[in-house]
């Protein structure tokens, strides 16, 4: 169960005085929206023992006294020591239910120090960058102003237009069944993706290269350069200077989200984000600075917050509503079948991006019977940072995960499962 913090209200008595500011005092460093800088200021009792893989014994700390329920499902996940090099130093878990939002911080931001994240911390999203993409795509094509069936040739500006292949459809690429490699094929030979540039793509296609490897529309194939190219349409459709602009103005503004954007200076000059962010790490401990992919950003590039994902969760969820309501049903009605899900014989659907499963097909994979209902999930990986997104409509229910250590391990995914079927048992989320 949850605990349920309440303060007292002043009488006039000297003593009911005293527990008032004693209770305002533990509300601040408890309270989902801060970040507990001392976890010696902790009751050893609400704190939980994570063992490494030297079997070392570290404290894992966390920001909300209520995070505590969670304990036993993200010890397997995160060590703050990083010792264990496929845990996470840092996570937050958001969590909506009953219309509620709640976030809490585990782990530490920073390796050496003890800074236990919140709601407000920055992490990057890696792949949960594609749903939004998807749900401005699929918000334009519920107003008419595109068409799932359009030649992506036919969206692409000059001379791109004339260079790409007229088979592959904008369905395609929501789909990942445009037959695109995971990357474009020259983005390896000038040292990865980042920084991909319009002059980058137009150079391969006209070598012959960029192109379908497969025939459009035949398989799943899972491909970052068709998500990207989504983004990229977007921009040219709607006359905007970058994707970042788009993203702004039709999706960001539409939700009241403070913290979500691509992770230009500019931006994280703002609201003070440069101080809140979790920096990642990759399996040696070395510090990374969020992925930065040019043309492909939409992809996934965009940073954002606990708190944030938790407004988008409640969208999801259908527990709010907005002018991208319509969009966000579009986007999650499955198109596709993809693949099947690991351990199981359940084969996923795909809408925009958008997966979407029975929640008992990860049993054997997890390890625990879980429910026979169907949810919606997106995960997300870069170098730097690990992410994923789960969500039951039927419950309104949704859980996001945030972790600056760049692997998607079994247990990171299995841990969204397993919370998202905890909390549509009998166990009560309360203020």
């Amino acid at each position: 169960m949850f605990r349920k913090i309440r303060f007292s209200r002043w009488t006039g008595n000297l003593f009911l005085y005293v527990l008032l500011v004693i209770s305002i005092l533990f509300f601040q460093n408890c309270g989902t929206g801060f970040s507990v800088r001392n976890p010696e200021d902790f009751d050893p009792s609400l704190s939980s023992t994570a063992t490494t893989a030297d079997t070392s014994s570290v404290e894992l700390l966390y920001s909300d006294v209520i995070g505590k329920s969670f304990t036993d499902l993200v010890e397997p996940v995160v060590d703050p020591s990083g010792k264990d090099k496929e845990k996470s130093p840092s996570l937050v878990l958001g969590v909506v239910k009953n219309g509620v939002a709640y976030a809490y911080g585990y782990g530490t931001t920073t390796l050496g120090e003890e800074v236990v994240p919140d709601g407000d911390t920055l992490y990057g999203i890696g792949s949960i960058s594609k749903i939004i993409t998807a749900i401005i795509l699929a918000d334009s094509i519920e107003k008419k102003e595109m068409s799932l069936s359009q030649g992506v040739a036919d969206v692409l500006p000059e001379p791109l237009n004339n260079l790409f292949d007229k088979r592959v459809t904008l369905e395609h690429l929501v789909t990942h069944f445009s037959g695109l490699p995971s990357f474009p094929s020259n983005s390896m030979a000038r040292g990865g993706a980042a920084d991909y540039s319009i002059n980058d793509l137009e150079s391969c296609l006209r070598r012959g290269g960029c192109v379908p490897i497969s025939v459009p529309g035949s398989k799943y194939q899972y491909s970052n350069y068709g998500s990207g190219l989504v983004g990229f349409i977007l921009q040219t459709h709607y006359g905007a200077s970058s994707f970042g602009d788009v993203l702004n103005r039709k999706f960001v503004s539409k939700l009241g989200l403070i913290d979500t954007g691509i992770p230009s200076n500019e931006f994280l000059n703002l609201l003070d984000r440069s101080s809140r962010l979790a920096l990642g790490y990759d399996t040696q401990n070395n510090q990374l600075a969020f992925a930065r992919m040019g043309l492909l950003d939409s992809a996934g590039e965009i940073v954002s917050t606990t708190n944030d994902l938790n407004k988008i969760l409640l969208q999801l969820t259908g527990e709010d509503s907005s002018e991208l309501s319509a969009g966000i049903e579009r986007a999650m009605s499955p198109l596709r079948k993809t693949e099947a899900i690991r351990s199981s014989s359940e084969l996923k659907s795909i809408g925009f991006a958008i997966e979407s499963y029975s929640l008992k097909g990860y049993s054997n994979l997890c390890g625990v019977a879980l429910s026979d209902v169907i949810v919606y999930s997106k995960s997300g990986t870069t170098p730097s940072h690990r992410s994923f997104v789960i969500w039951n409509r039927e419950k309104r229910v949704g859980v996001s995960l945030l972790a600056n250590r760049g692997q998607l391990t079994n247990e990171f995914v299995c841990l969204a499962h397993k919370v998202l079927n905890r909390l549509m048992g009998s166990e009560q989320v309360s203020n």
